[in-house]
């Protein structure tokens, strides 16, 4: 649950002996306080960041789900800001191309159905809330391997985030808004990404002409790269990725499928 938070209770976890890792404005920390190992984000607040920032706590404030990272609270320490939310584990990013312990395909569908309960509850919110970075990055999972968690949902600065493309629907870069069919859209490359234990698109040459391709040429990663997965996943995979995103299925019928 939310607390405040005081500054000295998470000033020793701010070097670079807890440092996890860190984004286009922030640093992220490891830390421990009185409600167990949290995530500390070190924001450097700027003029055109802190609305962004302010809207990004509002909804951080706003949601709680089992398959959500959950809010601890904030401190500001200006020119900083420090989001505290729970710590759980490792990215999916780890757990898929950094780690020598293998997974089974049904421990992978059993990640992704909790992402999708996730993605759908984000979805149900009225207004509802779209994601916008759906990717293994951003999916957190437990050290037993058994609970999945979607962070960094309020995060509306991606487009500065190389990373990110590769997952994002090709309707954006038409120049059109992000809805809840582009977070069906990264959830499918996702799905196919932890099948295939593999990164998409990595043999292209640039990730501007693998864009082209995809918004252009309908590019998509291999199904044959995940030929030993049942045939109705690939079957929502491959609808969840379609050119036309109101063809791309629901959370609510993905989770119905998994």
């Amino acid at each position: 649950m939310e607390r405040k938070i005081r500054r000295e209770e998470i000033s020793s976890y701010l070097n670079d002996q807890f440092y996890i890792g860190c984004g286009h404005y922030s640093i992220d920390y490891k830390g421990t306080l009185e409600d167990g190992d949290v995530v500390i984000k070190a924001i450097n607040v700027i003029d055109d960041n802190l609305l962004l920032i302010k809207k990004e706590i509002r909804i951080l404030r706003s949601v709680y789900h089992e398959n959500i990272v959950e809010f601890v609270g904030y401190v500001i320490d200006l020119p900083k800001l420090y989001l505290v939310t729970e710590f759980i584990g490792s990215s999916l990013d780890k757990v898929i191309h950094k780690s020598t312990d293998p997974y089974t395909n049904d421990q992978a569908i059993n990640w992704m159905l909790q992402a999708a309960k996730g993605l759908h509850y984000l979805h149900s919110l009225t207004p509802k809330l779209i994601h916008r970075d759906v990717r293994p990055h951003n999916l957190m999972i437990d050290q037993e391997r058994k609970v999945l968690k979607l962070t960094n949902f309020a995060n509306t600065n991606i487009m500065g985030k190389s990373e990110a493309y590769l997952y994002m629907a090709p309707e954006i870069f038409e120049g059109n808004r992000f809805t809840e069919e582009c977070d069906v859209f990264s959830f499918g490359i996702t799905f196919w990404e932890v099948l295939s234990r593999k990164i998409p698109y990595k043999d292209s040459p640039s990730n501007m002409l693998t864009l082209k391709k995809v918004t252009q040429e309908n590019l998509r990663p291999p199904l044959l790269d995940i030929s030993e997965c049942p045939e109705h996943i690939k079957v929502l995979i491959e609808s969840s990725w379609s050119p036309q995103p109101k063809q791309r299925p629901k959370m609510k019928k993905i989770i119905a499928a998994l």
